[in-house]
């Protein structure tokens, strides 16, 4: 299986999926109850080790495993995240629609905000223990960004594109700026980095 055709919905309460290494794509239309669009509440759902492309209600419940297999997760229609679990562990992240997450998010590998000029966080936590790419979007972010981890890496802030909330607890990670002008934070926490240089950007909280 690779996609779900707009008007149906994928719901596994037991067993085995696997989706193998191409793309899998799970934006159906919510036939019936809103929230029922994509539901896994039971069983191990393996994703694609390429690129998984979920959109519009999404539940991920405590009853099951979600096995990210090293791919990339992308947002799309509107994305919403809900469920009973804990948090929802994922290998990469791409935001490429207006996202809201429910429960917080573990990033291992790398997490890009703002693809395709639209995709934003409106909602939620993400823990980025990786590469953090911050694209210019279309909109407001009102969530949270924790850079944690100790990896070695660096984040750009650009000037222009509305941030969340960050929070940086990761002492190997060098922040830097690109462009000029403004960058308006929702809020900025610099709590342990490397280094934190400016530049010809203004930050504003």
């Amino acid at each position: 299986v690779t996609s779900v055709t707009p008007g149906n919905n994928f719901k596994q309460a037991a067993g085995t999926f696997l989706g193998g290494s191409g793309p899998l794509t799970l934006t159906p239309a919510c036939a019936g109850s809103i929230p029922d669009c994509t539901v896994i509440s039971g069983g191990t759902f393996t994703a694609t080790s390429g690129t998984t492309t979920i959109g519009n209600f999404f539940t991920l419940d405590n009853g099951a495993t979600f096995n990210h297999n090293g791919g990339t997760i992308v947002t799309s229609n509107s994305f919403s995240l809900l469920g009973t679990k804990p948090s929802w562990n994922v290998a990469n992240l791409t935001l490429a629609d207006a996202s809201s997450f429910g429960i917080p998010v573990n990033v291992d590998g790398t997490f890009t905000l703002g693809s395709g000029g639209i995709g934003r966080l409106t909602n939620g936590t993400i823990n980025a223990n990786g590469d953090v790419v911050l694209n210019p979007n279309s909109g407001t972010n009102n969530g949270t960004v924790n850079i944690t981890g100790a990896a070695a890496r660096t984040v750009t802030f650009e000037a222009g594109i509305p941030m969340p909330t960050f929070i940086v607890n990761a002492p190997n990670v060098t922040i830097n700026t690109s462009g000029s002008g403004i960058t308006n934070f929702s809020s900025l926490d610099l709590q342990n980095v490397a280094s934190a240089t400016n530049g010809s950007v203004n930050w504003t909280v």
